[in-house]
């Protein structure tokens, strides 16, 4: 009984986590129109509500965020700044290297949230 719990509280998490991935990208585009780059969001969001979504500990799940949380913070930037020598998400995903390092270094903050956060907390001690 307690695995199918587990696995169900899993499940919720990543559901959470994709809402939260939507919502952050939106809300990240939104501010953007109003000059606030906030590229945090959608990694930050994504673990929030994953971990809303399962209530529980769950190193698995905040491993998930993290790996999710990259890639949505690449399409999020890539939707509104484009490299000027291709605008492709290929193009994108292969040089994302090549963005400023103020940019890498506030997306891998909305990395590190992801996991923090989605990882859930363990008020009990229990692992």
């Amino acid at each position: 009984m307690g695995s199918e719990n587990s696995s169900l509280q899993l499940v919720k998490g990543i559901a959470g986590a994709i809402v939260g991935g939507a919502i952050g990208y939106g809300v990240f585009v939104m501010l953007s129109r109003f000059g606030i780059y906030a590229i945090i969001l959608p990694g930050a969001l994504i673990g929030i509500a994953a971990s809303y979504g399962s209530r529980m500990y769950s190193l698995p799940l905040g491993i998930i965020c993290a790996v999710a949380a990259l890639p949505v913070s690449l399409l999020a930037h890539g939707h509104l700044f484009r490299f000027i020598q291709d605008d492709s998400l290929q193009y994108l995903f292969l040089n994302f290297y090549k963005l400023p390092t103020m940019e890498l270094v506030m997306m891998l903050f909305g990395v590190f949230a992801a996991f923090y956060f989605g990882k859930g907390q363990d008020y009990f001690g229990r692992k």
